[in-house]
């Protein structure tokens, strides 16, 4: 699980270094708190809080309890100075402890939600679900129970395979969790997930990525899901348009650098005899003949490497036949396959490529045509 990023709560120091460590807390310098703290002589409570929650912030989980509890030992014991310790030896897998640090925060301020949920991550990431379960349950009978809370339960229904419980309960979250929190993302994203995977409804699955999209636009990781969606909901045309806004900021250079390296897009899954096959767009316009303009991966049954690998590429067009033909990569050998299958650009879709695909790997279609590298 991602670190969530905490506030820490602003100490006031007398001394001259104080002022620099709070300077640079205000800025969100940790790599310069922690600087600053190996040469210090002496620290304040206030100040050992800060550079505790710098090491925190640059996941040094262990160095941060210690400044913790030089924060605590100096006398500031307050909510915030317990809770981020809880945090820090959470993520060090102190568990024991961690419950511990928490349950004194939670002295100081019983009523802090983010407080309540935070603990019962513990029980969570220390594989105690059952435990984790009738905590969050708890917590849910709340007038105000987090967000955290809200999502938690359906995912742990998730992790115990009650999947139809599960589903229920992330469309329930969506109506109490503010719709700008990361929570919101999780839970569409899980709903996504489910009814693509579980339910086999993909137009519910097209919708619920939409809207996370709407919400999140730098979420670029969902359109490859939104694509899917709509392609196996046999949406091709909107596909196609999302794909095309997608394509623009490819050109626009705004995707991230993974994305841009790849030049390509997962856009649809299949199976073939319970074997999976992704298909790829190229996000480059195959304009040049041999460019390719889509790639299909048959994944091995066990799922762990590329089995076949096809590609769909451009050609030129001979009194007025096919502009794309299916072609193969000898995965060992190198050899280049051509089919004597192809489509014009209105023909061509990812429905039709696997139904080409699907002739080759029935054994009912030879290449036409093949070329060695060697």
């Amino acid at each position: 699980m991602l670190r969530i990023l905490f506030l820490c709560l602003l100490l006031v120091g007398t001394t001259t270094q104080a002022q620099s460590i709070e300077t640079l807390y205000q800025q969100g310098n940790h790599a310069a708190i922690v600087r600053n703290a190996a040469t210090a002589k002496k620290l304040s409570g206030a100040e050992a809080y800060m550079v505790g929650c710098a090491y925190f912030q640059i996941e040094q989980d262990e160095l941060a309890v210690n400044y913790f509890d030089m924060a605590l030992a100096k006398g500031v014991k307050t909510g915030p100075v317990y809770f981020k310790k809880g945090l820090a030896l959470r993520f060090a897998k102190r568990f024991s402890e961690a419950l511990t640090a928490f349950d004194e925060a939670l002295m100081i301020e019983p009523k802090n939600t983010e407080y309540q949920a935070e603990k019962g991550l513990v029980y969570y990431q220390a594989g105690e679900y059952d435990l984790a379960l009738s905590y969050f349950r708890q917590l849910q009978q709340q007038p105000r129970a987090s967000p955290t809370t809200l999502y938690m339960i359906p995912h742990i229904l998730h992790l115990q395979q009650h999947y139809t419980l599960e589903l229920s309960g992330f469309y329930a979250a969506t109506t109490l969790i503010p719709p700008k929190h990361p929570r919101y993302l999780e839970t569409l994203a899980d709903i996504g997930k489910l009814e693509y995977s579980f339910t086999g409804d993909y137009r519910k699955a097209a919708t619920t990525y939409a809207r996370a999209i709407e919400l999140f636009p730098e979420e670029f990781e969902l359109t490859s899901k939104l694509l899917k969606a709509l392609n196996a909901a046999g949406q091709y045309k909107r596909a196609d348009s999302v794909f095309v806004a997608f394509q623009r900021l490819y050109k626009q250079n705004k995707l991230p650098a993974e994305i841009t390296k790849s030049g390509t897009v997962a856009v649809a899954e299949f199976h073939w005899q319970k074997q999976l096959m992704t298909v790829h767009r190229s996000l480059d316009e195959p304009l040049e003949i041999l460019a390719v303009a889509y790639r299909a991966y048959l994944i091995t049954p066990a799922g762990d490497k590329v089995e076949r690998w096809f590609t769909v590429e451009r050609t030129l067009p001979l009194n007025g036949g096919a502009t794309y033909l299916l072609c193969e990569l000898g995965r060992t050998s190198g050899t280049h396959h051509t089919y004597p299958y192809g489509w014009k650009p209105i023909d061509l879709s990812v429905a039709a490529i696997f139904e080409g695909i699907s002739l080759v790997l029935d054994g009912k279609m030879e290449p036409s045509a093949s070329s060695d590298p060697r």
